[in-house]
């Protein structure tokens, strides 16, 4: 394993281009901390205010703040989202029938 970890290092050194992308893939990782705490802040307040909003409506995706944040997800990357909306309008029984 050791070896393959040596490989991947001369190959960096051997590319240059592929060693300034790594440079600057590393000196971006702070600012991607950032946007990813900007975006996690967003998640929690958009979560807080579905959980008020939908809980009544459907437990099952907003019942709690981890399934909210799951819901969240789904709908951003636009996961089965047309699921979460058809529930949101129509409504569901808390015994899921």
């Amino acid at each position: 394993r050791l070896l393959r970890l040596v490989r991947i290092m001369k190959l960096i050194k051997a590319v240059p281009t592929l060693r300034v992308l790594l440079i600057g893939l590393i000196k971006s990782m702070k600012s991607m901390f950032y946007v990813f705490m900007l975006l996690m802040l967003l998640f929690y307040t958009y979560g807080i205010l579905g959980i008020y909003l939908f809980s009544s409506n459907d437990p099952v995706h907003f019942g709690n703040l981890g399934l909210t944040f799951i819901t969240l997800m789904m709908v951003a990357t636009l996961d089965n989202w047309e699921d979460i909306m058809y529930i949101s309008v129509n409504g569901c029984s808390p015994t899921n029938e």
